[in-house]
């Protein structure tokens, strides 16, 4: 549950109710306080969709066309061998 606050000028938050959304957006004039469970699943969500690390994404690209081409030279390398079988 999100509760929208304001801080006073001595420091102190100052509940303003919950924290309502609409189509123009969020009524909240303050600051949004979310609890733990909400704050979590947010996380989660944002790591989720979250871009790559660089490191990641030329991994993930080198491994994916590696296999490609292993699998590749390996059905070049059968047909090879299959077709040096059956010369006639």
């Amino acid at each position: 549950m999100s509760e929208c606050v304001t801080l006073n000028s001595n420091g102190t938050l100052t509940d303003q109710g919950p924290a309502t959304s609409s189509s123009t957006g969020l009524n909240c004039a303050g600051y949004v306080l979310v609890d733990g469970e909400s704050y979590g699943m947010f996380q989660a969500v944002n790591s989720a969709f979250a871009a790559p690390q660089p490191s990641d994404a030329v991994s993930w690209f080198v491994g994916c066309w590696g296999t490609v081409m292993f699998f590749y030279l390996v059905a070049y390398l059968c047909g090879t061998v299959v077709n040096f079988f059956n010369k006639k």
